[in-house]
């Protein structure tokens, strides 16, 4: 995929992901996968600590189509 803009990255195969250096404080990430679908779900960021349990549904109503840079990509916004 190349590089990737600041707060976005792409998942391994099995979903997971990390994001470093995101502010301290209440955030949305979003997740889309061409042609699956687009997801998204809220998150509180602490200070020096990290989560595993973040769990997005994609819904495949909202899957973007055709050829999208980082199809399997997530964001925090």
């Amino acid at each position: 995929l190349g590089s990737m803009p600041p707060f976005v990255t792409a998942s391994d195969r099995k979903g997971r992901f990390s994001i470093e250096g995101v502010a301290e404080g209440e955030h949305v990430v979003e997740a889309a996968l061409v042609e699956v679908g687009r997801g998204h779900e809220s998150v509180s960021v602490r200070a020096g600590r990290s989560t595993d349990e973040l769990r997005i549904t994609l819904d495949p109503t909202s899957a973007p189509r055709g050829d999208v840079k980082g199809a399997g990509s997530l964001a925090v916004t």
